[in-house]
Formats: C-alpha cells, structure tokens, sequence
C-alpha cells in the first residue's frame, strides 16, 4: 500500500501533471463523467460488502475466534482477505 502511495505521488514525474493535478482529474472523472469508474466503485462496495459478510461464517466453520483477524478482514478491502487467507487454520475434519 505504501509503495503503490508513493508511486501516485511521486512515481511518474511531471508527465501527468502534479498531485493535486490529478486528484482533481481523478474527482472529476468520479463524480461527473466516467461510467466505468462508477461500475468499479460499485464492484469494490459490492465485494467489500460480501467479503464481511463471509469472513465471520467461515471464522466460525474452522472454530477462530480471534477478533482482531476478523476486524482486519472485514475492515479493510482486498488486503484484509488476502491477510486473512494468510492467517485462517485450515478446515476441521468432517464427522462423517
């Protein structure tokens, strides 16, 4: 995440403008313009939302119960799943 920070700040020089440049470029094509920044943000809501809903079914399916890997996954988009696939025990074996 920082490296990805840094290279929205500083990683193409002046060829696309400055910071404040392209943030305002970036607001503009979100708010006004640009069907296709829209459907992006709608996907990540979309996958945020199934992503908080899902991690705490299959925390309880493999007995976790810590909160803080809960509240990572859930909280923050992406990075939060990746981290808890990192984390999670596997699977219990079934009682069949």
């Amino acid at each position: 995440l920082g490296l990805s920070l840094l290279w929205a700040a500083v990683g193409r020089g002046g060829d696309y403008g400055g910071v404040a440049e392209r943030a305002t470029a970036l607001w503009e094509m979100i708010t006004h313009t640009d069907r296709l920044a829209h459907s992006f943000g709608v996907d990540c809501l979309t996958f945020w939302i199934v992503q908080g809903w899902l991690v705490p079914d299959d925390m309880r399916r493999r007995g976790m119960e810590d909160k803080s890997v809960e509240i990572v996954a859930r909280a923050v988009p992406f990075f939060g799943l990746v981290y808890y696939f990192l984390v999670r025990p596997p699977l219990p074996p079934s009682r069949e």
